[in-house]
């Protein structure tokens, strides 16, 4: 069984030799903003309320997928947002997208 096992990874690892390799990053940081104070805007962290925010970026090639969500267990933190409600946590996707560069001429 284990030879069977390395004999499947040694044939994949063929396969895919001449990908390309692809570049992953996940990343959580906390906002704290204490008060009323997060009503006035002197900093760009300053539009969140309190909470978590995570960062996920994925590029392989021409392609990538970005997605920053926040999330906190306050509505009024998430409101700007309109966050939606999952088992006592608030949240909400902050920026979303998927690219992909295309070279077109010569």
């Amino acid at each position: 069984m284990k030879l069977s096992a390395i004999t499947f990874s040694l044939f994949l690892s063929g396969v895919f030799a001449d990908q390309e390799t692809s570049d992953l990053y996940f990343g959580m940081h906390g906002v704290y903003n204490s008060g009323g104070f997060y009503r006035i805007k002197h900093h760009q962290n300053d539009i969140f309320g309190s909470g978590i925010m995570s960062d996920f970026h994925f590029h392989l090639g021409k392609f990538q997928i970005v997605n920053k969500m926040f999330m906190s267990d306050s509505w009024e933190a998430v409101s700007k947002g309109g966050g939606k409600r999952v088992k006592g946590i608030y949240g909400y996707t902050h920026e979303g997208y998927i690219s992909y560069s295309k070279n077109s001429g010569g």
